[in-house]
């Protein structure tokens, strides 16, 4: 938040939404600490739980027969950075930065998401709807099986960033096959998972490894890159 202040932010907003087993967001935020870093840093906090939403269909949608509801206020911002955690996940294989956009629909539309043999190729779909300037997954933690709650842990002290989400999912899997994760990731292309492959059709980010360049610390790159390809 105070990178943001120093690009000169007039106005900063954290909003969450919650998993459906878990309904009480402020009350996660706070159990979570996000609640009190935000409040030291005096910016907005919202739990989109209980905002005004709106219903949006975006052209290309293949999966959402009506579309689905988002926070009216993601129209209102200029700028989105979408920051998300590097997890497997025990129904969408992983949770990474297109996945995270679950939390910016309605919960209803959740359930039918959730229900749905195509859940994976409805992440990606709902990614027409937002446009984040900027991805960052925070691999300080992650799971590299289980999840989303509950998982095996590894501890890297890591973060991956980028302006594309494709490029920042695909590292961040790749991170995980280079730690050893579970037999829906480790020995896969992911460009062909759906939740990449659907994203990737509809223009969401790259198409391929090559277009990724790759600036790395504390990791080896050359294995990284490997797992990429």
């Amino acid at each position: 938040m105070e990178m943001v202040k120093e690009k000169g932010a007039k106005r900063i907003i954290v909003a969450d939404s919650s998993g459906i087993p878990w309904p009480n967001t402020l009350k996660n935020m706070e159990a979570t600490g996000i609640l009190k870093v935000a409040q030291r840093a005096g910016v907005e906090v919202y739990a989109l739980d209980n905002m005004e939403w709106i219903w949006v269909k975006p052209e290309g949608l293949k999966y959402w027969d009506r579309g689905f509801r988002i926070p009216k206020i993601v129209k209102e911002v200029d700028h989105i950075i979408n920051v998300a955690v590097v997890k497997t996940h025990s129904i969408a294989d992983f949770t990474m930065s297109l996945k995270n956009f679950v939390g910016f629909i309605h919960r209803q539309d959740r359930v039918i998401m959730h229900s749905s043999r195509y859940l994976k190729e409805m992440i990606g779909e709902l990614n027409i709807a937002f446009s984040p300037s900027l991805n960052i997954l925070d691999a300080s933690k992650v799971f590299v099986r289980g999840g989303p709650a509950k998982g095996e842990e590894r501890e890297l002290g890591m973060v991956i960033a980028s302006t594309d989400r494709i490029a920042c999912d695909i590292t961040g899997l790749s991170l995980l096959k280079l730690l050893g994760t579970t037999q829906e990731i480790q020995n896969k292309n992911m460009w062909e998972h759906p939740q990449i492959k659907r994203a990737i059709e509809l223009g969401i980010g790259i198409n391929n490894p090559d277009l990724i360049n790759l600036k790395t610390s504390n990791v080896d790159r050359e294995k990284l890159l490997l797992r990429i390809k």
